[in-house]
C-alpha cells in the first residue's frame, strides 16, 4: 500500500499512491465572494479576482475589488445646463440647480427652473380697486377691470365701471303671470298685481293672487231642495242629501231621497199594501196565495175586477 495524494487535479498528486491519505493540495482561488472561486481548492494561491469599482470616490466604491468592472457610480447633478453641473457624475442625484422664474404664473416662466432668481414677469393688474387685482403683478399691463352698472337709467348705474356685469337694477313687477308685468324690470318691488280666486276653501284657488276678480268656484249640492245645499256652491258634485222615506213598497217612499230618515208608511196587514203578497188577507203567506196567483195569471186587471 502507497499512501499519498491521488487526485489528479490536485498539485501533489502521486500516480503510485494507492491510498489517498488527505494529503492533497489543490491551489487555487478560495474566496466564495470572487469571480474565479473554485469551490474544490484548499490552497489560496492569490488568484482570486473581486469585480466591482475601484475608485475610492465612487458611491459604490469596493475595497475588496481588484478588478474595476466600469460599475462605479459617482451621484451629482448630471444636467450641463445646472448651476451645479458635474461633469464627473454619472448617476443624477436631483441635486442640480437651476434658477430661474419658478412661478408659473409669470410671463418668463421657466419649467426647468428650481431656484427662484427673483426675475419672474408678472403682468396684469395692478390696481387694487379693480375686479381683477392682481398682488402678485409687478407689470401693469392695462387689463384692469371695474365691473358695475354702465347703464345711466338704472337705478344702480355706476360711473366708474367699465364692464357691465349684469347688475344693473330696474324697478318693478317681474311676475310673467301679473296683470302689470313690466318686462324689462329684474328688481321685484312687490308691486306686481295678480288677479283671480283669494279665497282658500274655492277649488280654483290662487295662492298667488292678491288681487279677487270673483272667479272662486266652490263645489257641493247646488239643489235648492236638498238638506245640505249651499248657495254658494258653483259646481255640482253629487253630494247632495235628500232626506225621506227609501222603501219602494212604502206609502210615503220618495224615489230621490239618498237618506232614510225612517219616516215609511205602510198600510196594516190585510189591507194588501203592507203585505202585497198576501191574497188572501188572511195575514200569511201560503199555497193559498200561490193558487190565486196562478188563477189570476195571464188575466187583465179589468177581467179580475169583473
Amino acid at each position: 500500500m502507497i499512501s499519498g495524494c491521488t487526485n489528479a487535479d490536485a498539485d501533489n498528486y502521486n500516480p503510485e499512491a494507492n491510498n489517498d491519505d488527505g494529503s492533497c493540495v489543490i491551489s487555487g482561488c478560495t474566496n466564495e465572494d470572487a469571480d474565479n472561486y473554485d469551490p474544490e481548492a484548499n490552497n489560496d494561491d492569490g488568484s482570486c479576482v473581486i469585480s466591482g469599482c475601484t475608485n475610492a470616490d465612487a458611491d459604490n466604491y469596493n475595497p475588496e475589488a481588484n478588478n474595476d468592472d466600469g460599475s462605479c457610480v459617482i451621484s451629482g447633478c448630471t444636467n450641463a445646463d445646472a448651476d451645479n453641473y458635474n461633469p464627473e457624475a454619472n448617476n443624477d442625484d436631483g441635486s442640480c440647480v437651476i434658477s430661474g422664474c419658478t412661478n408659473a404664473e409669470a410671463d418668463n416662466y421657466d419649467p426647468e427652473a428650481n431656484n427662484d432668481d427673483g426675475s419672474c414677469v408678472i403682468s396684469g393688474c395692478m390696481n387694487p380697486d379693480a375686479d381683477n387685482y392682481n398682488p402678485e403683478a409687478n407689470n401693469d399691463d392695462g387689463s384692469c377691470v371695474i365691473s358695475g352698472c354702465t347703464n345711466a337709467d338704472a337705478d344702480n348705474y355706476n360711473s366708474e365701471a367699465n364692464n357691465d356685469d349684469g347688475s344693473c337694477v330696474i324697478s318693478g313687477c317681474t311676475n310673467v303671470d301679473a296683470d302689470n308685468y313690466n318686462p324689462e324690470a329684474n328688481n321685484d318691488d312687490g308691486s306686481c298685481v295678480i288677479s283671480g280666486c283669494t279665497n282658500s276653501a274655492a277649488i280654483n284657488f290662487n295662492p298667488d293672487a292678491n288681487n279677487d276678480d270673483g272667479s272662486c268656484e266652490f263645489t257641493g249640492c247646488t239643489y235648492p231642495g236638498a238638506d245640505n245645499y249651499d248657495a254658494a256652491n258653483t259646481v255640482e258634485d253629487g253630494s247632495c242629501v235628500f232626506a225621506g222615506c227609501t222603501d219602494a213598497s212604502a206609502e210615503n217612499y220618495i224615489a230621490y231621497a239618498n237618506n232614510d230618515d225612517g219616516s215609511c208608511v205602510y198600510e196594516p196587514c190585510g189591507t194588501g199594501s203592507a203585505c202585497p203578497y198576501d191574497a188572501n188577507d188572511d195575514g200569511e203567506i201560503g199555497s193559498a196565495d200561490l193558487l190565486a196567483f196562478l188563477v189570476a195569471y195571464g188575466q187583465t186587471c179589468e177581467e179580475l175586477g169583473n
